[in-house]
């Protein structure tokens, strides 16, 4: 399958070498030209054991390029897949302003490419409603009423920083986050060779999947990441009185799930190493933006 990752750095960077050494052909995209420089001299623009050697050998192999231009990665892909940052806000929030733009040059770049049918998957953290709300107004606005086809889906990704590439190929199960079954099947392809179960929801539930695994491989799988890149405190399970439709369906039978509640008045707690903490602070805003960072 063609591809096109939009977005270079931990995530996009460990995504498009795990495809491109799969059979896939995978162009990078950046307005970062350093991190591009990288990838097109064979070498990673991030520090992950392994990646060098990776991104070397999708390079060699004519797998892996990387482009600074959105239509040139976008010219033939079947797929794009969405890595891009989304830090915090100075109120706590979820900075969507990279999401946008992403979405809106993707989406430009396919109304000038003529008739197609593509797909869209979000891998970054995003709050719940993003896609419903955000990536697929933003395409509908540039691609209705051409001969344009598309669709979207969530898929979030559970790397660990320093075992990323073991993480990608050995993910517990795979969660896809759409209402359309088109999508959900090309999704599912693109991740076949990694073996792992796929379970597919509705768009929302798989951004509110909020995951601590506790097994013998992937032990507190994804929460250091999640510790450097949101206050660890505000990490915490989705504060509802009940979970939402299809959640608990997402998640294997086979694995020992911890830190996964569902409340309605107790204060939120974080995924802890040592046990389950409270949060610093147990006001309504707060449990808003603990269920909006899941």
């Amino acid at each position: 399958m063609k591809v096109a990752v939009v977005g270079l750095g931990y995530v996009g960077t460990v995504t498009a070498a795990c495809l491109a050494a799969n059979g896939h052909q995978v162009c990078g995209v950046d307005v970062d030209a350093a991190k591009v420089g990288e990838i097109c001299a064979g070498r990673s623009p991030v520090a992950e054991p392994g990646l060098d050697d990776l991104v070397g050998q999708g390079v060699a192999a004519g797998a892996l390029r990387a482009t600074t231009s959105c239509p040139d990665a976008l010219d033939g892909a079947e797929l794009s897949l969405v890595c891009v940052g989304t830090p915090s806000t100075a109120r706590g929030g979820t900075d969507l302003a990279f999401i946008r733009r992403a979405v809106d040059d993707i989406a430009a770049a396919l109304r000038a490419a003529g008739p197609a049918r593509h797909t869209m998957v979000i891998r970054s953290t995003v709050p719940p409603g993003t896609v419903e709300d955000v990536v697929l107004p933003s395409l509908a606005a540039q691609l209705d009423g051409t001969p344009t086809g598309y669709g979207a889906a969530m898929c979030p990704e559970f790397l660990r920083e320093g075992s990323g590439i073991a993480d990608f190929y050995n993910a517990p199960f795979m969660v896809i986050g759409t209402a359309d079954p088109a999508v959900a099947e090309t999704v599912t392809s693109l991740f076949s060779f990694t073996g792992s179960p796929v379970r597919v929801t509705a768009g929302q539930v798989g951004e509110r999947v909020l995951i601590a695994v506790v097994d013998e491989k992937i032990p507190d799988l994804a929460l250091p990441r999640c510790q450097q890149t949101r206050s660890f405190p505000n990490v915490c399970s989705i504060r509802l009185a009940r979970p939402p439709d299809g959640v608990k369906g997402a998640f294997p039978p086979r694995r020992r799930l911890e830190k996964v509640r569902w409340r309605g008045l107790e204060p939120p707690r974080v995924m802890h190493p040592q046990g389950p903490q409270p949060c610093a602070s147990t006001n309504s805003a707060t449990s808003a933006r603990c269920a909006a960072e899941v």
